[in-house]
């Protein structure tokens, strides 16, 4: 019978050595006939192949057995050998033995092994998880922690170690690299966002102050800079007038940042417009001038992702998966990824929303219908999903937005 499928972290940690020699022998790992293992691994050296091929399974059994006991005998410190008669064992009884348990359990007495061993152990704890020892769970799962941090302990070498084993692994995603122009627009972007939380500090800075004497101010910018302006020209007698001499410096700082956010956006006006990607991906409704920069500016290589799901997912935008028993449990967004673009598609999202309930004409009708049904925030994050989907399909196949027939906005 062929084994259930392995977890896809456990893969990459058990099968990522799928080329070394010992891997050869696990045919009931991979699904493949049972007698090919043994003579892929050579266990069956002066033995002409022919005549191996014409034996039957058991007998094709039987030289592997004796070609591993006899490898055994002359070095008693191969785990190889020793695994290979564990897994000759199962095979022949279709359960793990006594006999089978205790050489596994034997293996993990000889240290130093390679990397295929321990691929091999593990895989075949996991396999047969009710069957092995309580030693060899316990073995088994300490491997896979080895794997995931090499050394067991955080140092900058057992950090580098670990690096130079996760670039070996073949399903491991690499980042593409930047351009210097894609660089330099998002050192806007990073700087533009840093000044606008100086500028929200700013504002509730002065919310703050004006409160400790009674005065309550409206949420925004222009509400601060207005009473700002008020309490320095003394229409707020309440305030003391070094009081008033400190909200009047914070609101001329909030001035300060506003001239240098002015002249960031015309800048990244500026590289908008020489973008192609970018002026493409401002067709999307909900998605202006920092969004599309930002997205043309972070995504080097679109066709890396292999479906707008997957770029979707990538920016945390897909909910949590919680599977247990052929029971599917959505949670919460995964919030991974890239927080700024998530939150940049969130915000547009959030416009959109807010002009379905004033001006629904004005927006795609099926915002419209899922607010009938859902929460508004639930509706924002499916919108920002959405998005992020025709997002990747402009960027990896081409084109502009196009409204879907039959829905006009």
């Amino acid at each position: 019978m062929r084994p259930p499928p392995l977890p896809s972290l456990l893969l990459a940690v058990a099968g990522a050595t799928a080329g070394a020699s010992l891997l050869g022998l696990v045919s009931l790992n991979t699904g493949a006939a049972v007698v090919a293992g043994p003579l892929a691994l050579g266990l069956t050296g002066g033995v002409d192949e022919a005549a191996y091929q014409a034996l039957s399974p058991p007998a094709r059994l039987d030289v592997a057995e004796r070609k591993a006991r006899q490898a055994l005998a002359l070095s008693p410190y191969q785990n190889n050998a020793r695994l290979r008669l564990a897994y000759i064992e199962t095979v022949r009884h279709g359960h793990v033995t006594p006999a089978a348990s205790a050489l596994i359990d034997q293996s993990y007495d000889l240290l130093p092994v390679d990397a295929d061993v321990a691929a091999w152990r593990i895989r075949f704890a996991l396999e047969h998880w009710s069957e092995v020892s309580v030693r060899t769970r316990q073995a088994a799962h300490a491997e896979v922690e080895a794997f995931s941090r090499v050394g067991g302990s955080e140092t900058d070498a057992n950090d580098a170690e670990a690096i130079c084993e996760a670039v070996t692994r073949p399903t491991m995603r690499f980042v593409a690299i930047k351009s210097e122009q894609q660089q330099a627009a998002l050192a806007l972007h990073r700087t533009r966002d840093l000044l606008v939380k100086q500028r929200t500090q700013l504002v509730n800075m002065i919310r703050g102050l004006l409160a400790e004497f009674g005065i309550e101010m409206a949420r925004g910018l222009h509400h601060a800079l207005d009473l700002a302006a008020r309490v320095a020209q003394g229409a707020a007698p309440d305030v003391p007038e070094l009081a008033a001499r400190v909200i009047t410096g914070l609101a001329g700082q909030i001035g300060d940042l506003q001239v240098r956010l002015t002249a960031l956006e015309k800048e990244l006006l500026t590289w908008h417009r020489t973008n192609e990607l970018s002026q493409r991906l401002s067709t999307i409704p909900g998605v202006g001038l920092i969004s599309a920069t930002a997205l043309a500016a972070s995504v080097t290589d679109a066709s890396r992702f292999r479906s707008g799901r997957q770029f979707a997912a990538s920016l945390g935008l897909t909910p949590l998966q919680n599977s247990s028993g052929g029971k599917e449990r959505m949670g919460r967004i995964s919030r991974m990824g890239d927080r700024y673009l998530r939150r940049l598609l969130v915000v547009g999202m959030t416009s959109l929303v807010r002009r379905a309930r004033t001006r629904p004409d004005s927006v795609d009708p099926r915002i419209a219908a899922m607010l009938a049904r859902k929460p508004a925030r639930v509706v924002t994050v499916a919108a920002a999903n959405r998005t992020a989907r025709v997002a990747w399909s402009i960027m990896a196949r081409g084109g502009v937005y196009r409204a879907p027939q039959g829905v006009t906005a």
